[in-house]
């Protein structure tokens, strides 16, 4: 399949849903317990806001390698198809632009189609601000942590564990009770989805997500497409105190198209940041 099918994949990738609870974590938290709850995703609810104002993400560059894996019926990697992009500042949004293809330079055909893209993406962005509109164009693809998306869930604090040097509280999270928001696609996929998070001590950073689609999500009836088991997992990486970035994503895909049925696993990796003092690419 295409690596363009990542791009439909990752309508079904919440940036925080995660694993199942962990046997022997069950039961109600004291009072104390839900206090220091509260306390730590506010400030890590406060953290990630303060790096949004400050338009952080706009403020590096990066290079990210995608990865599609089509896994056979015997559970084995039947084949790899991979797209590096440079990431970078583009007219006060951040842009994403193929560079290579299957580790070779992009044929005419595809660096006819990537000038396109930018063009697009350039126009679109200059018709944002026209409208007085945050330049980066929408992406219902696209995940935040923030109040709006922890308030569909019920969050129990787990346990403690390390990540990459830092000790973290670890978050156990699933869908409240009662009607949740379900507009998009999306919204189907975190509506569904339990998981775990793993918040620094440090400073209120998320150095990791895991999580799992419970409920298979039906297209048109589940006649067009029928998402099945699905897990994941973002991890992230402190570039410079206090600034967290996307490190790699993975998502273990098994679907069902009209009559289909297809597995991959898709894997992106963020590497090389750097700070950059004037927008490249305009």
């Amino acid at each position: 399949m295409p690596v363009a099918l990542a791009s439909a994949a990752l309508l079904l990738v919440a940036a925080v849903p995660g694993l199942a609870l962990p046997q022997g974590a069950t039961g109600p938290s004291v009072a104390g317990d839900e206090v220091l709850l509260e306390t730590i995703v506010e400030r890590a609810l406060a953290r990630v806001e303060a790096q949004i104002d400050a338009g952080t993400e706009g403020q590096f560059e990066a290079t990210v390698l995608a990865l599609v894996s089509s896994i056979g019926g015997d559970g084995e990697i039947a084949d790899t198809e991979s797209i590096r992009y440079m990431v970078y500042p583009l007219g006060g949004a951040v842009y994403e632009e193929m560079v290579e293809k299957d580790g070779r330079p992009l044929t005419e055909r595809d660096a006819r189609k990537a000038r396109k893209d930018k063009e697009k993406f350039i126009l679109e962005v200059e018709e944002r601000k026209a409208r007085g509109l945050p330049p980066q164009p929408d992406d219902e693809r696209r995940v935040r942590f923030d109040r709006e998306l922890m308030s569909r869930y019920r969050l129990e604090i787990i346990g403690e564990e390390e990540v990459r040097g830092d000790l973290c509280w670890v978050v156990y999270f699933e869908p409240r009770d009662g009607d949740l928001p379900e507009k998009t696609r999306m919204d189907k996929a975190l509506n569904r989805s339990t998981g775990r998070m793993w918040i620094a001590k440090t400073d209120y950073g998320v150095p990791r997500v895991e999580f799992d689609l419970d409920e298979p999500i039906r297209y048109l009836g589940g006649f067009l497409a029928t998402v099945r088991e699905t897990a994941g997992r973002v991890e992230y990486e402190r570039v410079e105190p206090d600034v967290w970035l996307p490190m790699e994503f993975e998502l273990e895909l098994d679907l069902r198209v009209l009559v289909k049925n297809i597995r991959r696993v898709i894997n992106r990796r963020w590497s090389d940041y750097r700070r950059v003092e004037q927008e490249s690419g305009s």
